[in-house]
């Protein structure tokens, strides 16, 4: 069962560089600091995701997710979880030589992803417990990934 949504509005502060990165560190404390700390709902028991602001999310993304989190026990606490990144959703709109590229970029990531012997990089769209974010001290607020 999904437990909610949060959102935070992020003020870029001295020493930070505005963008994604900060904005995910931000996110991610204030996320720790209401559910952990105000609700008491234990760390070990939230996970966080990380999208872009046009990420289209299948209709069972989040059941499947919780589901491989349950399954995967202790694991869980030292891995991300991706989901493919996929370019179509509006390549019939856009120019044929980026149509041509999109759907060459969403193969090759769906080809990654099922490939046994790789480990692929966590791209845009991301999930992890937050005991393993907290763990990294978050996101580092000075770079822009």
């Amino acid at each position: 069962r999904l437990g909610g949504y949060c959102y935070s509005l992020h003020p870029v502060t001295d020493g930070e560089t505005p963008g994604k990165s900060s904005n995910e560190n931000w996110a991610a404390r204030c996320v720790s600091h209401y559910m952990v700390e105000r609700l008491r709902i234990p760390l070990d028991c939230i996970t966080i995701t990380t999208c872009d602001a046009d990420t289209f999310f299948h209709p069972n993304h989040f059941s499947y997710l919780t589901h491989e989190f349950i399954c995967d026990g202790e694991e869980r606490y030292h891995k991300f979880y991706l989901a493919v990144t996929n370019f179509l959703p509006n390549v019939n709109q856009v120019p044929a030589v980026c149509a041509t590229r999109y759907t060459v970029l969403s193969v090759g990531r769906m080809a990654e992803m099922g490939n046994p012997l790789l480990s692929p990089f966590p791209l845009a769209i991301y999930s992890l417990s937050l005991r393993l974010a907290k763990k990294a001290a978050f996101w580092d607020p000075t770079v822009i990934p």
